[in-house]
């Protein structure tokens, strides 16, 4: 460990101390982020996830601050045999990487997006639902069926919920018909085979937010697992896709 890192680690563990007060912490940050121990400031990262959410202090918010350096050091780790360090340098690399730009950036994208989809397959939820979130961010059309498939078929109920959250992410970004058509089975078979009240009224938003329509379903209603308003949501959204799929199916007959 070079003499920055250790003036840099000291900084921190006085922190951790005083339980981390902001005006000192942001500073800290800034510090990390300008620096050259890229290595420390992402195993801080690493160190902060594990966290409670009320404990944590967000050192990830301080990594733009590499610039290029940081964003080829995390790259390096996407082949990492380590889930724990490729995961999460694929999620902050997705996170940057539609932030600003870089060097290589349509290289790096590509790079980013065949890891997250290998990643998406890990046995551990934690990582796959970083993976999927991070998808609905740089994902392409290519990544649509990547994204139904986990819909339908993981076995994580947020891993389910954050895919269908991920084409909405995708709204806007990639050709919305394109979007329609390939998304529309899997979320049809979500509201007729879905058991779970929060990722039926992801879906739910999802179409409301994709088609331009409204259920009458708020987000509100979603977060706290109101079943009985997700319940006509889903009811209302089946309806209208169902219509939608066979009128899609007899214009392409016509053609």
């Amino acid at each position: 460990m070079t003499l920055a890192a250790e003036k840099l680690l000291r900084k921190y563990e006085k922190l951790k101390e005083i339980n981390f007060p902001i005006t000192e912490t942001f500073d800290f940050g800034k510090e990390l982020g300008e620096s050259k121990e890229i290595a420390l400031h992402f195993e801080l990262i690493l160190e902060d996830e594990k966290k409670p959410r009320p404990q944590r202090w967000y050192p990830d918010d301080f990594f733009h601050l590499h610039r290029q350096d940081g964003i080829e050091y995390l790259y390096q780790l996407l082949t990492s045999e380590d889930k724990d360090y490729a995961v999460c340098a694929a999620y902050l690399l997705a996170h940057l990487l539609t932030r600003g730009r870089y060097q290589n950036q349509a290289e790096l994208m590509n790079g980013l997006i065949k890891a997250l989809v290998l990643l998406a397959e890990s046995e551990a939820p934690e990582h796959r639902r970083k993976c999927l979130i991070a998808l609905g961010w740089v994902g392409t059309e290519r990544e649509i069926p990547t994204l139904a498939n986990h819909l339908q078929n993981d076995t994580d109920s947020l891993c389910r919920a954050w895919s269908a959250s991920s084409f909405m992410q995708m709204s806007g970004r990639v050709n919305n018909d394109i979007l329609k058509n390939e998304s529309v089975g899997a979320l049809i078979s979500c509201f007729e085979n879905e058991t779970d009240v929060f990722v039926r009224g992801v879906a739910a938003e999802t179409v409301q937010d994709i088609w331009n329509v409204k259920f009458g379903l708020r987000s509100s209603a979603v977060e706290s697992r109101n079943q009985k308003a997700v319940d006509k949501a889903v009811s209302r959204a089946l309806e209208y896709l169902t219509a939608a799929a066979k009128e899609t199916s007899a214009n392409s007959g016509c053609q």
